[in-house]
């Protein structure tokens, strides 16, 4: 096995890389030829350790349970050099982005529930959800879930309580 072959499978063995990130890790290395790295590279594809579109769908998976925007992820995808198949890795996702965004606002509102000003409490969880990248209109329709449901909750216990008072 050639030096630089060897020196892709320990990386590979650390960490999952796209093909442009393990390129990347070897040529800076400056000990191997640009065709050692190549021939490498080929190599890693050939026997299965190497694979950009499988990594893609799993990165997307990975940050798709960190309740993450659609735009968020494309970039993520785009620093690992994966942008390429990042439309396709989001598309097969389980959860749509008003699912996710509706996820980490329940998180969200679980910690500013010592919050009594509603319009601050508002206002903290859209300045949340933006800043994981949702779009205006989805943080507003998640806030809106979140709020219709708490609602139907309150007016179940309100209820419950009547009923059990009778």
């Amino acid at each position: 096995m050639s030096g630089a072959l060897d020196q892709a499978l320990k990386l590979l063995n650390r960490k999952a890389l796209s093909r442009a990130e393990l390129e990347k890790l070897l040529t800076s290395s400056r000990e191997y030829s640009p065709e050692e790295v190549q021939s490498a590279i080929e190599k890693c594809c050939k026997i299965g350790f190497l694979n950009d579109r499988l990594m893609a769908e799993d990165y997307a998976k990975t940050l798709e349970e960190r309740n993450i925007s659609n735009r968020l992820m494309r970039r993520k995808l785009a620093e690992r050099k994966l942008s390429e198949y990042a439309d396709q890795a989001i598309s097969e996702l389980f959860s749509t982005e008003l699912e996710r965004a509706q996820n980490a606002l329940a998180f969200k509102l679980r910690l500013l529930a010592r919050e009594k000003d509603p319009r601050k409490k508002r206002e903290k969880a859209l300045r949340f959800l933006l800043s994981r990248g949702f779009s205006l209109s989805v943080a507003a329709e998640a806030y809106r879930t979140a709020l219709n449901a708490a609602e139907d909750t309150a007016e179940y216990d309100a209820d419950d309580i009547i009923n059990d008072n009778i």
